[in-house]
């Protein structure tokens, strides 16, 4: 297994963490990635019960000021395919957490690449942090059916949120999302294809006909409604 360090550079917005990824000489050699995103992670935790039967939450929004990324080429290849896996460490001065940092899956399946799977661990301080807030060291996982697929010569932009559930109570929210892999450029030009925002945690897709695996993607509704009626009336004009 070899590895290559990302530099990162970061921007700190009182709104969101902006994280910008890639260099000219990561770009030289695998793997392959260039990115950038606005991010933070909202914890909700269930405080107490209220006298009509409600439940009170408790809320928190962590906004890392610091991000530290590196990458670890092939973790397994098979002919075409191979998985990167993207460490993120945070610095979490100024907040409630002890410590925070997630692992992000990026596999190659033939054309495409995806998001497979996100780790995230994470404690809160004991003696900052609100009284509903875990003390113990959390390991959570996201949903493996929840995915984006992009095509790896094209461009994947996302500029509304994408929220990536970890349970019921965490959630890690995306924003302004550029992400190549694998065949990543540092400038892409005007011809090279943009996937906006048709793919994200939405709507689980099978695209077993255009990968040749069973696969899935996720895209918003009204995407999937166009490529259902592209089908039908495909279908009908054989018919005819």
């Amino acid at each position: 297994m070899t590895s290559a360090v990302l530099v990162v550079v970061i921007f700190c917005a009182s709104a969101l963490g902006r994280v910008v990824l890639g260099s000219a000489a990561l770009l030289d050699s695998p793997p392959y990635v260039f990115a950038s995103w606005s991010w933070q992670i909202e914890f909700n935790y269930p405080s107490n019960d209220t006298s009509d039967g409600s439940t009170n939450t408790t809320s928190y929004t962590f906004i890392p000021s610091g991000t530290t990324l590196s990458l670890n080429d092939t973790v397994y290849a098979e002919s075409e395919n191979k998985t990167i896996l993207m460490d993120v460490q945070t610095d979490v001065s100024g907040s409630q957490l002890t410590e925070c940092s997630m692992v992000i899956y990026i596999q190659r399946e033939k054309d495409y690449f995806a998001w497979t799977n996100m780790s995230l661990i994470f404690s809160f301080d004991d003696a900052g942090a609100a009284q509903p807030f875990p003390r113990e060291k959390q390991y959570l996982n996201s949903s493996t059916s929840k995915k984006f697929m992009t095509r790896v010569s094209d461009v994947y932009e996302c500029q509304s949120p994408i929220p990536v559930a970890f349970g019921a109570n965490v959630s890690v929210v995306f924003r302004n999302m550029t992400f190549q892999a694998f065949d990543a450029v540092s400038d892409p030009g005007d011809n090279r294809a943009r996937e906006t925002c048709l793919r994200d945690f939405k709507t689980n897709i099978p695209i077993t006909a255009l990968t040749g695996a069973s696969l899935l993607v996720i895209v918003v509704i009204g995407a999937g409604g166009f490529v259902l009626n592209l089908f039908l009336t495909r279908r009908k004009a054989k018919a005819n």
